[in-house]
């Protein structure tokens, strides 16, 4: 085959399939095949120049002939937008704002309740309804049934609980919806958290059978203090509930808040067929059939097929409709319907974005009964997306910061999105380079600005198993996104490139080349260290930058880790843990490193340096066992934990820029006797924390001020360039 070739080459043109050639040969047509090097001539596909072409193209010598400016492609958003786009450059695509249709029909939700309340059913419910799948999945897949997209872990799938928090975004009734999806366990408390920090709006489910429990309290709380409105679902009126009034009456009286009933049960347990809706003053009817949790469509997972809508002011109407059901339920929906027109109070939009009051839903997702009132009534009251804090970090002259203010004219139009003028903190600026602020420390990044500002909110790592990838959860809060686009990585001034970010829907991922305020991308993180929950990127000149930071739970539970079995590749055992710990899901202490030079970093080796077993600390038992069950997953390590039996952590100064004074204040405190039960340890930044296995010590030595250690519950990560170096809190 080679003479042949070099026989034939004179011809500038070759006949695949009349030569006998080789299979690596056969391998470089293919390859040049695709890279459109073959013409194709009478469907005959023919090799120009043999090998020898192809090895010029991969070296950049192959002649290029001119060829015509392809036409440009359709627009996907709005003309304003797309003005931005037309180079490749990134410097280009950072000069306009997101037009405000985009703006408004974004909808971002958090799901938020205690476990076993049904957030998982109702998360697939809605994707179904908004055809982003053709059947909702079960926590626990039993026979024909698939599994939710939300859960996606081996012991999510294992134990039929949510473990990590998910992103779903998908469209409907115009209006796009990222949905994201919270674990409610205990232990998982700081990942809902960092997920309510993104969103725009919260739903807390609550069980009709049980009212309000521990966490769905606390989670309430969490989202009041981020000025969240919350919209209430009570979920499994398929079952024996609680009286729909009982169960508002706790609500106002537990949060101080008015209730505003939107859709009312009617009926419940076996008599459960549907909903009023209040805005409508009609009730909502299911099929007997498919309202049983044991049979019909909505069981398997389908969309709820013959709903049908009585006229609620007609007594003769509703009658005829209930009494196949049951003859006396007329009786109580017609009563019901009364004192919500006449007792409960009417939707106020200012209040319930105020967090004032609450709009309240009652339906089962298990059954689909009273879902599709409940999505199409959120989307036209939500809130759209609000603005954000930036805070400036340093104070040098590349950070310097004007007192200009932004016109109030461009956000008097906007509703939900607060204002950006007045006495007010500043919004970014459209006409100068630099960001403007009023005297405050901090820059109300506005929907409507046109520089582009986005904060990172959870890290996940092994997406794609096969790539051991991390990807970072970032929320767009102003201006527009364009693939390739560059930005300013806040906390260290670094410049990046924004060419792979891509739409989450729990464990995949679409390509995305636009994304406006509101969107929820999914970044890679370079080296699985470099962005942190929390962080900001922003338009590039900024400066350095950041977010208000996301609140922090104090570890209770710790624990060495090390491989269980003899041989066990320490690459991954490394590579695993570190990931896991780039997430949050654990933090890393250490034994602190003796030497003369205390606190710096060139005398405080880690865990991983010193020889020593990784000291791990939790939220939880259950996040140990989450490491544990993921290493063994996704990296192949079987581990072994040894608990320790400290209880309370808490950092000394960990503010303060100077951590060898830390350090002295505790060598004093030590030397005086002061730390005898106390168990010294360093975070991953080398600043010093100390464990207490009972809250008595704990509380003693935040009360002396002779030794004035300033105990902190918790630590955020260390800003400017420095906080960089590592990957874990």
């Amino acid at each position: 085959p080679t003479s042949t070739c070099r026989r034939r080459r004179s011809s500038k043109m070759l006949l695949l399939g009349r030569l006998r050639i080789s299979r690596g040969r056969i391998l470089l047509a293919l390859l040049a095949i695709a890279s459109d090097v073959v013409p194709r001539v009478d469907g005959l596909l023919f090799l120009e120049h043999g090998q020898n072409a192809y090895t010029a193209r991969r070296r950049g010598r192959r002649r290029r002939t001119p060829r015509s400016s392809p036409p440009p492609r359709a627009a996907t958003a709005s003309p304003a937008a797309e003005t931005t786009t037309s180079s490749g450059d990134g410097e280009k695509a950072r000069s306009a704002a997101a037009p405000l249709a985009e703006i408004d029909r974004r909808k971002n939700v958090a799901i938020i309740s205690h476990p076993d309340a049904g957030k998982t059913s109702l998360t697939e419910k809605l994707l179904l309804y908004g055809d982003a799948i053709q059947e909702a999945g079960a926590v626990r897949a039993r026979n024909d049934r698939r599994r939710s997209r939300s859960d996606f872990l081996a012991m999510e799938k294992e134990r039929g609980i949510s473990i990590s928090s998910t992103c779903l975004t998908f469209e409907y009734d115009a209006k796009r919806v990222n949905l994201m999806d919270t674990p409610g366990h205990a232990d998982f408390s700081e990942d809902t958290y960092r997920t309510l920090a993104a969103a725009d709006n919260a739903v807390m489910l609550v069980d009709g059978g049980k009212g309000l429990e521990a966490q769905t309290k606390k989670l309430f709380a969490v989202a009041r203090r981020s000025g969240l409105p919350v919209f209430t679902f009570v979920n499994k009126l398929d079952r024996p509930a609680l009286s729909p009034w009982a169960v508002c009456d706790e609500i106002a009286e537990e949060f101080a808040l008015e209730c505003c009933v939107r859709t009312w049960p009617v009926g419940s347990g076996d008599r459960f067929c549907g909903v009023y809706e209040a805005a409508t003053d009609e009730l909502v009817l299911y099929g007997a059939s498919s309202s049983s949790s044991s049979g019909g469509a909505a069981a398997k997972g389908k969309k709820k097929d013959g709903t049908r809508r009585v006229d609620a002011s007609d007594e003769d109407a509703v009658r005829a409709a209930l009494a196949a059901v049951d003859g006396d339920l007329a009786d109580e929906v017609l009563e019901d319907r009364e004192m919500i027109r006449e007792l409960t109070p009417a939707l106020d939009p200012a209040k319930l974005l105020n967090g004032e009051q609450t709009a309240v839903f009652f339906g089962s997702a298990m059954t689909d009964a009273g879902v599709a009132p409940f999505l199409e009534d959120f989307l036209n009251i939500a809130a759209r997306p609000r603005p954000r804090k930036l805070l400036g970090l340093s104070s040098g002259a590349a950070q310097s910061v004007a007192t200009k203010q932004r016109s109030t004219s461009s956000s008097s139009s906007s509703s939900g999105g607060g204002g950006g003028g007045g006495d007010g903190p500043a919004a970014f600026d459209d006409d100068d380079d630099d960001i403007v602020a009023s005297p405050p420390s901090f820059l109300l990044a506005q929907p409507e600005d046109p520089r582009f500002a986005a904060f990172v909110f959870k890290l996940q790592a092994n997406l794609n198993p096969r790539h051991r990838d991390s990807m970072a959860y970032v929320r767009v809060v102003s201006g527009c996104f364009r693939r390739g686009m560059k930005v300013t990585h806040g906390r260290t001034g670094r410049q990046l490139a924004l060419s792979q970010a891509s739409l989450l829907f729990g464990a995949g991922r679409d390509g995305v080349d636009a994304a406006f305020p509101g969107d929820v991308l999914g970044l890679p993180n370079p080296s699985g260290s470099l962005l942190q929950i929390g962080d900001a990127l922003v338009t590039p000149n900024t400066g350095a930058c950041d977010f208000e930071p996301i609140p922090s739970f104090s570890p209770e539970c710790f624990a060495y880790v090390r491989p269980a079995e003899v041989g066990t590749s320490q690459k991954a055992f490394q590579k695993g843990l570190d990931q896991l710990l780039a997430e949050g899901a654990v933090s890393r202490l250490a034994a602190p490193q003796r030497g003369s030079s205390r606190g710096s970093s060139s005398s405080r080796g880690s865990a991983a340096s010193s020889g020593d077993p990784p000291l791990l600390a939790a939220v939880g038992q259950l996040q140990f066992d989450v490491v544990q069950a993921r290493l063994r997953t996704e990296y192949g390590v079987e581990t072994a934990l040894e608990p320790l039996s400290y209880t309370i952590a808490r950092w000394v100064r960990p503010d303060d820029a100077d951590v060898a004074a830390s350090w002295d204040r505790v060598d004093a405190a030590k030397a005086g006797g002061h730390l005898g039960a106390v168990f010294v340890v360093e975070d991953a930044w080398h600043r010093p924390v100390l464990l207490f296995r009972n809250g008595f010590t704990a509380d003693r030595l935040e009360a002396d001020q002779d030794l004035d250690l300033g105990l902190q519950p918790w630590a955020l990560p260390p800003r400017g360039p420095t906080g960089g170096k590592s990957s874990h809190r």
